[in-house]
């Protein structure tokens, strides 16, 4: 048996489908890909582990007798990438394949693919959606930040791809802040949703490509399939908290301010602020001519330091003044994601969570942060 790739596109498919690869696996087949030919001719590169299979496309240049192999992932990328930008031959005799590129050859053991787990290509969905790639990747990423890592609650851990309504809608939260982003155009049957890992989550953002994807949902896993791609993930089990629940539907105060001038306050502010809470107290306050200001504050009792910023906003608060606490770190996170050089912050009491959204920006965007309690030092 003979094949031959371009190491380039070999090793780029490699770069993907290792990240599905982990680092302890539970069957020795698993640290390996598995490399067959598809019905076009050409070469699917399968790894993942026990939840997650990823598959990447390539073509061959040349092939003989080609019989499917598995080869272990991490010294197949070395040698790939270390031969640099030409095309390499695989010859494979009894156990073992060479590697055969200009100025030499590597040798290594090959495994038999009969061991390597089965992966069912062939979902039966129950709610199919297809969308741009790289939005999906866009979308996951921004969403990815949000979840927990508590391995006592995986599904605050998970990124929630909803589609019980008319339109897709992406959530995570970890209970201390939320994301909702709709995708209006991108319409699904409202049947069901699935529940990803921050693994799988990963592992969508590293896939930016402009092509159209197709998302096949059931009850057990969700498929994300393309052109050269593949991507098949169980779900978590459980049900996903009602997240339009938590978001506040009246929240009469209103603030418009500067994304970046808050966010760079927040950092000064931090400064002095204690290292373990990241507590900060934010305060809206009106000046003479209604000209609006807010003023963030960091302190740390324990070792007599505080610092304050302040910068100017428009808000409502019209009864002296409002303040609130924040995780300081959090609400940077937040202000990240979006992408508006304004951002409105709508407030209840300071008990009650702060949406945020974006000022001429992307409307079907919200977050939401939950207030820490302030103490009377601060």
């Amino acid at each position: 048996m003979k094949f031959t790739v371009h190491s380039n596109e070999m090793k780029a498919a490699m770069s993907l489908v290792t990240k599905a690869i982990a680092s302890k696996n539970s069957l020795p087949i698993l640290g390996c890909v598995k490399l067959t030919q598809n019905k076009q001719g050409n070469l699917e590169i399968t790894g993942g582990d026990e939840e997650t299979m990823m598959t990447i496309t390539i073509p061959m240049m040349e092939t003989q007798e080609f019989q499917p192999i598995c080869i272990e992932a991490t010294i197949l990328s070395e040698m790939l990438g270390s031969i640099g930008k030409q095309p390499v031959t695989f010859e494979v005799k009894d156990k073992s394949v060479t590697l055969i590129y200009a100025t030499g050859h590597f040798n290594v053991a090959v495994m038999s693919a009969d061991e390597f787990p089965v992966v069912d290509d062939n979902i039966e969905a129950v709610d199919c959606v297809t969308m741009q790639a790289d939005e999906l990747s866009k979308g996951i990423a921004m969403c990815r930040v949000f979840s927990g890592n508590d391995v006592l609650r995986p599904i605050m851990s998970s990124v929630y791809l909803d589609m019980t309504g008319d339109h897709l809608v992406m959530a995570a939260t970890d209970s201390c802040r939320l994301i909702r982003k709709g995708f209006p155009e991108v319409k699904t049957g409202g049947k069901t949703g699935s529940i990803i890992t921050t693994k799988t989550a990963s592992l969508l953002s590293a896939y930016q490509r402009p092509v159209e994807i197709a998302i096949r949902v059931n009850e057990r896993q969700t498929a994300f399939i393309a052109d050269g791609f593949r991507l098949i993930a169980k779900n978590l089990e459980g049900r996903y908290p009602n997240y339009n629940a938590v978001i506040p539907q009246t929240n009469p105060t209103k603030v418009e301010v500067g994304r970046n001038e808050l966010s760079t306050s927040l950092k000064r502010a931090m400064i002095t602020g204690n290292k373990g809470t990241s507590l900060v107290k934010i305060e809206l306050s009106t000046l003479m001519g209604a000209e609006g200001q807010m003023a963030i504050e960091g302190r740390d009792i324990d070792f007599a330091r505080s610092g304050q910023d302040v910068i100017s906003c428009t808000h409502n608060y019209k009864s002296g003044t409002f303040s609130i606490g924040f995780k300081g770190t959090l609400l940077q996170e937040i202000l990240a994601t979006h992408t508006t050089s304004k951002v409105a912050i709508e407030l209840a009491d300071p008990s009650r969570a702060a949406v945020i959204r974006d000022i001429d920006g992307d409307p079907n965007l919200l977050t939401l942060i939950m207030p820490m309690q302030l103490i009377d030092e601060i």
